[in-house]
Parts: C-alpha cells; structure tokens; sequence
C-alpha cells in the first residue's frame, strides 16, 4: 500500500521494445515447458512486456517532498558514468542457487561498470537521508514471479530445466527514475524522471 502523499519508487535501466518483443516471445516458450495443468498463469505471473526493465536500485515509499532529492542523487551517481552497453546472457531461475525459485530471471554479463553504478546510487542516496534496499546487485530482468505453493506441486521429474542462452545487447544512454503503482492487473511503472549519462564532449 502506497502511503497518501508518497509514491513506491526505484532506479531502473530500460530495453528496446525490440528486444521487449523477443522476450515476451521466450516467456511463450518457457511456459510450454511445464506440465499443461500449471500454465496459464497458474504457476506464476509473468512480467508483461511494458514492464521488463533492469531495477537497479529500490527505494520504496518515497515521500513526494524528498522526490527532487531522489532525483539529484541519481544525477550525481550518474555525472561521471559514459553511456556503455548491456550484453543479455542467459535465463536462469532466480535468486540463484535458491530453492524452491522465486522467479524466473534474465541475466546480463557481468559488467563490472552496472555494479559501480548500483553502489554509487546506493551512496548517493544515503546521502540525501534516503533508504534504499541494500543488497548484492545482480543485472537481471525478471521474467516471472513463481509461486512457491505451487511449485511444490510440480513433480521433481516434471520441473523443466530452463537455463539456455539468450544473447542480446543495447545501449544504455539513460537511468530512470521509475514509479510503481500497485493495481489489481498488476504493478503499472511509470517514468518520473529520465536522466541521461554523460555524454563525451
């Protein structure tokens, strides 16, 4: 529940529509995978494709009086960060070696450059006395969100291996500061602020 006067906000890096495209095609064929009685939405809600991105950092409930500070801080954590690009790498269940999963995840290279930029939004927003959820950055998208009770229910012989490669790339010219509105047909993201990388002169 979003607090009155406040919005539910993250860090994200956004895709292509192209590659949007591509991947809501994965999700089609992933699905196939498992046994027909849990597709359809009943083993796990996938991502739709407006909503696929790379979070880099979640903030929460930001009060809309601290919002220009949240904006600021994404600008000093950036002011130094060329435009660079992502290399897309395999799908994977997530969090990694987690059982049972929770989701179903897209996963970057390991660019060590995504990592330096989710530390320094970390640092930047501490510094404005905001709270962003520290925890060790993996670049992903997540794909689905699985649940648990009913994956349970899968027969360990019948819970398909999906790991396989997906190569794609983009590049990243922009970090936006994202909103999350909660409704009934899921989270609707919307773009508060978009703030570009530093541009060589």
């Amino acid at each position: 529940m979003v607090k009155t006067g406040s919005r539910r906000t993250f860090i994200a890096i956004n895709i292509p529509s192209d590659i949007k495209k591509r991947i809501i095609a994965k999700q089609r064929e992933i699905e196939e995978l498992f046994p027909e009685e849990f597709r359809e939405g009943k083993l796990c809600r996938w991502t739709k494709e407006e909503n696929l991105h790379i979070t880099l950092c979640f903030l929460g409930n930001v009060p809309d009086r601290k919002l220009l500070d949240v904006i600021q801080a994404v600008k000093e954590a950036t002011k130094a960060i060329e435009p660079f690009v992502i290399n897309f790498n395999k799908i994977v269940y997530g969090p990694l070696n987690k059982m049972p999963p929770r989701m179903i995840w897209l996963l970057t290279e390991n660019l060590p450059l995504l990592k330096q930029l989710a530390r320094n939004l970390q640092k930047e927003l501490l510094g404005y006395g905001l709270h962003p959820d520290i925890k060790p950055f993996t670049s992903h998208i997540t794909l689905a969100r699985l649940r648990a009770w009913v994956w349970r229910q899968i027969e360990p012989e019948e819970r398909p291996k999906i790991e396989e490669e997906f190569k794609a790339n983009f590049a990243v010219n922009s970090v936006e500061v994202m909103e999350s509105r909660l409704k009934r047909t899921g989270p609707e993201y919307i773009i508060l602020e978009k703030i570009p990388l530093m541009t060589c002169s």
